[in-house]
């Protein structure tokens, strides 16, 4: 006959599945073992009633002292202080064990319950701050804060939390100067500090000044709403000087803007180099680059093959029925994978709403969002190559809607359907691929990170030359022509010289010119008594025969991080005036300003809060938005794994 259960467990639930006990009192769950239970319930529990607690504690030898003080009168409060020290029960107060004894017990959810909790001033502002910086930093519209379900969420995080569209606002003043404050102390701990400088505009053609600021990490130092001012060469001289004289004139050692493409630009930074001739302007290559792709794809050549893929995708984003035949056949033949269609979205520039799967409503097809042929809109080259790209993915669902009988393409253009049905064509677009591959290799490592240095740049373009010298079809004259034009207006000394100071890469690749021009910029950032020892110091790091850079070891290990952090350890120690030098031009960056892709969230942005934030608060919204998300995305010159992009090949050194 088995022995009857213990009367403890009158005290106690059942769990027969896991073999625990539940306390009917404060519903904590424990093992099943009846000395534990007792010791639960005697000394443990803080909503045991007396009375159970003093029959525990009586069955209890060492409890039996207590029990006693309980049963001569002392009550609950002598009792909790007769407890073990580091019994957490002793906050509980005796009253409340006392009071609580005759209550229901309700079952402990999920969530602490904060109805009656009040935060203190100082968690209260760091709740509003993160708050602000969740919304802002996320691009999000500000009427999310007064969306019920948003509210609900605050309320049961933080009920004591205020919510409202203007405290909202109040809030963003208040991040925008801490975020400002931030930048100015990390620019006070810099002995140089590069400079980028972009005139570009909001939605609506809303001119504005951006100053960039590379510590190395890239920050935004201001954005200037010019308004009303055109951005002249007078406006835009101005408005640098202020920048350059607010950060500091002798912290400020490089300007970089885009003197290529835009004559005002240009103009103003002669000017500022004639009054302060210390320092050094760079031309923004992101912008040469981007001059250089759209006038080599207005090449007839080029021209009239991407022009049909325009056409096609046009096609297909205004009618959803032809749209979703795409995508069932494409998921048919099994060739949208999320994976590759965002790595190819990424390496052409389009956002991620582009970078849909093919399942989707929004079939992936890459150019969805170029302008039909009656818009004088210009598509970017980006969007172009990402059409010209999808349209080679895609081939064979082409070929199964050509041979289909619904009718997905009856209403395409005949002229159309003779292009897509024609293998010669679609040579064309291997070809044309194949050419441009490391053309959007280079698109993609200035949209990739917030910071590309000079010294990656050089490497990426010289292996463009290379395939195009090497390239198996005869080429037209105009291609080679197009591109030695605009390197022309792209190369720079501070090139040269980033590139012989990145360990990731072989001096040797530069010719005798290139390898002058170094030296001479060198020469220029040094002073005349300390050029002797510069001079010595880079004659042993370029030998790599003498010391530490003799070990092989040294050079691998700056293929596996950041150059800036290899010159920054004992290697680049023992080269003290070296490396402040290179310290200084590894920070030079490709680009004088944000990537296309953070344009494009600040766009969404001012659109969604069109109604809400004024000028000035929604330059301040996109000043919070960029600086909570430009340090976030760590690009190769800064972040470790540098090397897995570069590549193996040095390429050629470029002398065209």
């Amino acid at each position: 006959m088995p022995r009857p259960p213990d009367s403890v467990w009158a005290h106690f639930r059942r769990d027969d599945t896991q073999r625990r006990a539940i306390c009917k009192f404060c519903h904590h769950n424990m093992v099943g073992l009846v000395n534990r239970m007792r010791v639960h319930l005697g000394k443990r529990c803080p909503d045991c009633p007396p009375s159970v607690r003093l029959e525990m504690l009586s069955m209890d030898s060492d409890g039996a002292k207590k029990a006693a003080v309980m049963a001569n009168g002392g009550g609950g409060a002598t009792f909790l202080a007769s407890l073990d020290p580091t019994s957490s029960y002793k906050l509980h107060s005796s009253s409340t064990m006392m009071n609580d004894s005759a209550k229901s017990k309700k079952r402990k959810g999920v969530f602490p319950e904060h109805g009656n909790s009040v935060l203190s001033p100082l968690d209260k502002q760091d709740v509003q701050s993160l708050v602000a910086r969740a919304i802002f930093g996320a691009g999000l519209a500000v009427s999310v804060i007064e969306d019920p379900s948003f509210a609900r969420l605050i309320q049961r995080v933080a009920p004591s939390i205020p919510l409202s569209t203007s405290l909202t606002l109040t809030q963003l003043d208040a991040e925008f100067h801490d975020l400002q404050a931030q930048v100015l102390s990390d620019l006070n701990d810099m002995a140089s500090v590069c400079v980028g400088i972009e005139s570009w505009s909001f939605l609506h053609n809303r001119s504005v000044l951006s100053c960039m600021v590379y510590t190395p990490q890239p920050a935004m130092f201001c954005l200037d709403a010019t308004r009303e001012y055109a951005h002249t060469t007078t406006t835009l001289f101005q408005r640098m000087e202020s920048f350059v004289l607010s950060i500091g004139l002798d912290k400020v050692s490089t300007v970089v803007s885009d003197v290529v493409t835009s004559p005002n630009m240009k103009d103003a930074t002669d000017l500022l180099l004639t009054k302060y001739p210390h320092l050094t302007v760079l031309p923004s290559c992101a912008h040469a680059f981007d001059a250089m792709m759209t006038e080599l794809l207005e090449l007839p050549v080029f021209h009239s093959l991407y022009t049909v893929c325009t056409r096609v995708s046009a096609y297909f984003s205004r009618n959803h029925l032809h749209k979703a035949r795409f995508a069932r056949v494409a998921h048919e033949l099994n060739i949208e994978d999320p994976a590759n269609a965002t790595q190819h979205a990424a390496a052409s520039g389009t956002t991620t709403t582009t970078a849909t799967s093919s399942s989707s409503s929004s079939c992936f097809f890459g150019l969805v969002d170029i302008p039909d042929g009656h818009s004088s809109a210009k598509p970017p080259p980006t969007s172009i190559l990402s059409c010209l790209w999808a349209m080679e993915r895609y081939r064979h669902v082409f070929d199964v809607l050509l041979a289909e009988d619904f009718g997905a393409l009856d209403s395409l253009d005949l002229s159309l359907r003779d292009q897509l049905s024609n293998l010669a064509w679609w040579s064309s677009v291997v070809q044309f691929k194949t050419m441009f591959a490391p053309f959007v290799d280079v698109l993609e490592t200035l949209e990739s990170g917030d910071f590309t240095s000079l010294a990656t740049f050089y490497h990426k373009f010289t292996l463009l030359w290379t395939h195009l010298q090497s390239f198996p079809v005869q080429l037209s004259p105009d291609v080679t022509r197009i591109v030695s034009k605009h390197w022309a207006t792209m190369r720079h000394p501070a090139m040269y010289t980033a590139y012989l100071l990145d360990p990731r890469f072989s001096p040797s690749s530069l010719g005798n010119e290139e390898m002058n021009e170094a030296l001479t910029f060198l020469k220029h950032l040094s002073s005349p008594a300390l050029f002797a020892n510069l001079i010595s110091e880079l004659t042993r790091y370029t030998g790599r025969c003498a010391g530490v850079f003799a070990d092989d070891a040294v050079w691998e290990s700056a293929k596996q991080g950041s150059p800036l952090q290899w010159w920054k350890g004992f290697l680049g120690s023992s080269c003290p005036h070296l490396q402040t030098v290179a310290l200084r031009v590894l920070c030079f960056p490709a680009s004088a300003g944000i990537s296309r892709a953070k344009r494009a969230k600040v766009d969404a942005m001012q659109i969604a809060n069109d109604k809400i934030l004024n000028e000035d608060q929604a330059m301040k919204a996109a000043y919070v938005y960029l600086n909570l998300n430009l340090s976030t995305t760590a690009s190769d010159d800064l972040g470790a794994n540098g090397a897995n992009k570069l590549g193996t090949s040095n390429g050629a050194s470029l002398c065209i």
